[in-house]
């Protein structure tokens, strides 16, 4: 696995993961039980399991198979060494936890850095190298396991600087187009992002037209853990810190007790499960996989009502409603509600039709 960006010596709270199938309970770190102890509640030390999210920091740039008129800051960001107009750093070979054939990358960096991606299925063919766009999804024409990263710094107005990025891999999978009509179904009461103080975006989001719902749990934090704004905070500030996104990755969050927060505006392209674009994704507080979270009467009719009103708002059709999983090899959003999504598709659909939006 790839060495963690951010050393575990920080607060164990506002973290969120959508376990993989293969990653042991037991394992899980001992601090995240001791959650009446925390008092930095803001910070985090745990990160994704490797489901389905490649990252690159200090560590992966020392190990690159190519690394020219560059030096490594003590903070361990890439630099054009002294008296340099460009240098050119490509990573080692990456092996993806699965064959995908979607791709979404992202980086933090300063001044003039190009990235560009190569892929393979068998670490011995590859594609030519591409060039990528910071949360922007790569719909690749065949699926790969096998990823290089390249990047090249150019002198500037500003010094140019890598500090670090994260590739998110998925499988692709067509939608069915929405069909918006007339509707008189309300929105649900949710905390806008000023309620929760988030922090702002780091850059301009990508609109997108809502089609399909894709619904996750957070698996860490679990329900008990759960600290309102302080915890929405937590997942904002790993995804924009440790995943290098340029805001929080859902659209909306729903708490144990029912309460709905929203993240980013659902006419825009999350960072949740790729391919992203056109996916509105909604995280319910907990892990809800085998012997764990109890899925709160609260949270399910939070989750069935907000479910009802996006697939009214945007006409998104109810086989449209997904879990991590579908995408993944994660377990998200365990089966504890994935085991349901069949019961959410019904219900939405009785609701719109005894509101008369379905015939």
């Amino acid at each position: 696995m790839l060495q963690r960006l951010r050393p575990a010596v920080l607060a164990l709270l506002a973290l969120t993961a959508c376990q993989s199938p293969a990653f042991n309970p037991q394992q899980r770190q001992p601090g995240l039980q001791a959650q009446s102890q925390l008092t930095r509640t803001d910070l985090l030390a745990h990160v994704d399991g490797e489901g389905d999210i490649l990252r690159l920091g200090a560590t992966e740039f020392r190990q690159a198979s190519v690394k020219e008129n560059l030096s490594q800051s003590t903070q361990g960001e890439l630099t054009l060494s002294a008296g340099q107009s460009q240098g050119r750093f490509v990573s080692a070979v990456l092996k993806a936890p699965y064959a995908f054939d979607a791709m979404m990358p992202a980086w933090n960096s300063n001044g003039n850095v190009q990235l560009q991606i190569r892929t393979s299925i068998d670490g011995q063919s590859w594609s030519g190298w591409l060039p990528v766009m910071p949360e922007r999804t790569m719909l690749l024409p065949r699926q790969a396991a096998f990823v290089q990263v390249q990047a090249v710094l150019s002198s500037g107005t500003a010094a140019p600087r890598l500090e670090g990025l994260s590739l998110q891999v998925g499988r692709n999978r067509a939608t069915r187009p929405a069909q918006k009509r007339a509707h008189s179904i309300p929105k649900p009461a949710m905390i806008l992002r000023a309620g929760w103080k988030a922090t702002p975006p780091k850059g301009e989001y990508t609109p997108h037209t809502p089609a399909a719902i894709v619904v996750h749990h957070t698996w860490m934090p679990k329900a008990a853990q759960y600290q309102k704004d302080v915890s929405i905070r937590g997942i904002q500030r790993y995804h924009m810190v440790d995943n290098k996104w340029s805001d929080i990755g859902y659209h909306y969050i729903i708490g144990p007790e029912g309460v709905i927060y929203q993240g980013r505006p659902e006419t825009v392209v999350g960072a949740h499960s790729t391919p992203n674009t056109n996916y509105i994704g909604i995280c319910v507080f907990g892990d809800f996989d085998p012997g764990q979270d109890a899925f709160t009467p609260a949270s399910r009719a939070a989750l069935l009502d907000l479910m009802t009103w996006l697939t009214a708002e945007y006409g998104i059709q109810t086989s449209e409603f997904f879990g991590h999983r579908d995408f993944s090899t994660k377990s998200c959003p365990g089966d504890g509600i994935y085991n349901q999504l069949q019961s959410f598709k019904d219900e939405v659909t009785r609701r719109l039709r005894a509101a008369g939006v379905l015939s």
